[in-house]
């Protein structure tokens, strides 16, 4: 499946190196333009960590209504790279992952 899925290097247009991005013309529609370098950049261990937990998401959508199941190939997968950017891109810029693991929640008293 993962190889259905887009590189973050390909959805951000790199060019030569995955620390300059620039916009995908007409590449994927619906993908906000900030998505990969925000979401790389919560990632503190880099890149590879990021598609890791991209390709999850995606899978994940992958099996769910969103994509109904009368859709499938590249339409299916354009639906479900583009749900699970915009997702994505806004626990990003609150600088959360949902596949990250989260710092244990202090004990209420």
């Amino acid at each position: 499946m993962s190889e259905l899925i887009p590189l973050l290097a390909e959805l951000a247009g790199t060019e030569g190196t995955r620390r300059s991005f620039v916009p995908v013309p007409d590449g994927w529609p619906g993908v906000p333009t900030e998505f990969v370098p925000t979401f790389v950049a919560i990632h503190a261990v880099g890149w590879r960590a990021a598609q890791a937990h991209w390709e999850i998401v995606v899978a994940r959508v992958l099996d769910t209504d969103i994509v109904k199941p009368n859709v499938s190939g590249e339409l299916a997968i354009r639906r479900a790279v583009r749900a699970s950017a915009l997702l994505l891109n806004k626990m990003a810029r609150q600088g959360r992952c949902p596949i990250c693991p989260q710092p244990a929640m202090a004990n209420s008293r």
